[in-house]
């Protein structure tokens, strides 16, 4: 995706989560979840730091994401939500 596309469709989620709370909770929600790792980019949006724990699965997790080819589980969650898990089960044992 090129830099111009990702300022638009940025530009258009932030302006909708302005007016819909329900879209910004759920936007807070994902990006809390799974791909803000960095303590700067986690202030941003009013989220607490992580342990140099969490920041490593997470970095790891979303630069894993990044390196697939398009169309290989693009919007599912399930997925994300299944390899962060694992990634933890995996740091835990």
């Amino acid at each position: 995706m090129d830099t111009r596309k990702k300022i638009l469709v940025g530009s258009w989620a932030l302006k909708k989560a302005e007016r819909v709370e329900d879209f910004n909770a759920a936007m807070l929600r994902e990006l809390d979840k799974v791909w803000l790792w960095r303590d700067d980019d986690r202030a941003l949006f009013g989220l607490e730091a992580l342990s140099e724990e969490e920041k490593a699965q997470r970095q790891s997790f979303v630069e894993s994401r990044l390196r697939m080819p398009l169309g290989t589980a693009a919007g599912d969650t399930s997925a994300a939500k299944q390899s962060l898990a694992a990634a933890s089960s995996v740091e835990a044992a």
